[in-house]
């Protein structure tokens, strides 16, 4: 972590929260999210640089926040984190790191994302 992070973290009280990614196994339309990931893990092109985001939706009758890198949809918050997520996301948050799992091949790329909150 860098000196700026854990300053930031001791000095404004910043919660932190660290999970996997679910559904990253399922398509968006003719994307899917495997081939996203598979492009962040290599960095190629439009994955250079990836900036992730979130974003609440329903999903029948639920909340649901879907995790996003450039735009594109690689998956969803836990269902058992989404209330937690919800609570701490009142404001700002920082994304500390992140990473693709997984090779793809025997198993699905999977992704780990810490995230921390204002």
């Amino acid at each position: 972590m860098s000196i700026f992070k854990s300053i930031l973290k001791k000095v404004t009280g910043y919660k932190e929260l660290e999970f996997k990614v679910a559904g990253v196994t399922f398509k968006n339309g003719r994307k899917t999210r495997q081939a996203i990931l598979r492009a962040i893990k290599w960095s190629e092109p439009p994955y250079e640089k990836v900036e992730i985001t979130f974003d609440r939706y329903d999903s029948e009758g639920k909340l649901a926040i879907g995790v996003y890198a450039n735009g594109d949809q690689i998956g969803n918050v836990p269902a058992e984190l989404v209330e937690e997520f919800g609570q701490k996301w009142t404001g700002r948050y920082i994304i500390e790191s992140y990473d693709v799992l997984g090779s793809g091949k025997e198993t699905p790329f999977g992704f780990r994302i810490k995230v921390l909150f204002e």
